[in-house]
């Protein structure tokens, strides 16, 4: 995965990172700018967002934190960034699939400081927040290469999409809502084969005339009987 670290001359590159994640950006181009306005929006907002409109917005979301991740500057906050040796290193942006399929990492969702919101979201496939950060929180977690059980806090108006840090994922429930729009339509089920179908009939029409045999079986038991 590519990456670049933010360094900090003459200080914690950790430390210094975390203030640019907490202050955000400064001039920003248009495309940036839409994106922040994104990221700092509320989820009643998101869900009045068109459809096709977030599902464009992660793809900018991405292009950028692929971008970020290759020419990081320390004057602009990385959209997906984890810790790694005291230093914050921005990551691409996985596929909206991929983050909603959810991963093998042990992700805790229920302590944190801002609790995730049960309520079914139509704009978030009839799931809660809690529910897709679960699955998106356990995808990130396992991607960025996370130890241990990391605790999912929410991060709702941060000026980021998801970090890393301290062995805590903050992550922001905007992605939930983008990720949602961007993510392919479930591939429908094969077709079964016709001799599959034979097979289905055959057993179906078995079970159908099954009750008969008795009926027909009886008036030979009669003649028995009577002989």
């Amino acid at each position: 995965m590519a990456h670049r670290s933010w360094t900090w001359r003459g200080g914690s590159g950790l430390v210094a990172a975390l203030l640019l994640l907490s202050c955000g950006p400064g001039a920003l181009s248009p495309a940036d700018a839409a994106i922040q306005d994104v990221l700092v929006s509320s989820s009643d907002y998101l869900e009045l967002t068109p459809p096709a409109r977030r599902a464009q917005l992660f793809a900018e979301l991405g292009a950028q934190a692929d971008s970020q991740a290759r020419e990081q500057a320390i004057d602009s906050p990385a959209l997906v960034a984890l810790e790694r040796q005291g230093n914050l290193i921005a990551v691409p942006l996985p596929a909206a699939g991929q983050l909603l399929d959810g991963g093998q990492a042990s992700v805790d969702v229920e302590t944190s400081s801002d609790p995730w919101p049960i309520d079914p979201r139509e704009s978030l496939g009839g799931q809660s927040e809690r529910e897709r950060a679960l699955a998106v929180g356990s995808a990130l977690a396992a991607l960025l290469g996370a130890d241990g059980q990391v605790v999912i806090q929410r991060a709702a108006g941060a000026p980021y999409a998801a970090a890393l840090l301290l062995g805590e994922l903050r992550l922001n429930p905007a992605l939930l809502y983008l990720a949602s729009a961007a993510a392919p339509e479930p591939k429908p089920r094969p077709l079964a084969s016709p001799s599959d179908a034979g097979v289905s009939c055959a057993s179906a029409s078995g079970a159908a005339f099954a009750w008969l045999i008795p009926l027909l079986a009886w008036p030979l038991r009669r003649r028995a009987i009577g002989a």
